[in-house]
């Protein structure tokens, strides 16, 4: 298995080709990841590892192109970044976006995890969180197989957690800024 760890850092994964723009960083290839397209050819990663820099680059869109350019059909891509309501996130001004749980329904097929049903449409309706998601592209280039909110360990003992990601919307609506989460954590499915 080809492993890509971009935007690697100091902390590249084991076994992994690291890809970052700074020089002092553990990455055997020094690139910007604004500047399209990377020095990889096409069809080569089974895995690739976004830690903590989707949040640092530019054009989201063109990243997530880019990453499905040079991944195998049905490569996986796991990443995670600060949600919205994480004050740390703000901390960094090199940060660029702030995102919330359905960030990814914009470029990828398939929902997160929403429950579905009766009382789920009944209640989203009544509270007024539901926000329905346009897709950038009619082409189906994701899948999105995991999208969880990730909470400190006293949220996750309270139930936070487990109520935060069966009904994102009601808790980014109402409930995120008393219980903040720190990341969102994420699967896609590279489709080709």
């Amino acid at each position: 298995m080809k492993i890509l760890d971009v935007g690697c850092g100091k902390n590249k994964t084991a076994g992994a080709v690291g890809m970052d723009m700074d020089r002092d960083s553990a990455a055997e290839i020094i690139h910007d990841l604004d500047v399209f397209p990377y020095p990889l050819p096409d069809n080569e990663f089974d895995l690739l590892i976004c830690s903590h820099i989707i949040e640092h680059v530019a054009d989201v869109k063109g990243f997530l192109d880019e990453l499905r350019r040079i991944a195998k059909p049905n490569a996986i891509i796991r990443g995670i970044t600060p949600h919205f309501s994480n004050p740390c996130g703000y901390y960094d001004p090199t940060h660029r976006h702030y995102f919330g749980f359905k960030f990814l329904e914009f470029f990828a097929e398939g929902n997160t995890k929403t429950a579905g049903g009766f009382f789920f449409r009944a209640a989203n309706r009544l509270l007024e969180c539901y926000y329905p998601i346009p897709r950038f592209s009619k082409e189906k280039n994701f899948r999105l197989l995991k999208t969880e909110l990730y909470f400190p360990r006293v949220l996750r003992l309270m139930g936070v957690s487990a109520f935060s990601n069966n009904f994102p919307e009601m808790y980014e609506f109402y409930l995120s800024g008393v219980f903040r989460a720190r990341d969102i954590i994420f699967e896609l499915q590279v489709l080709k």
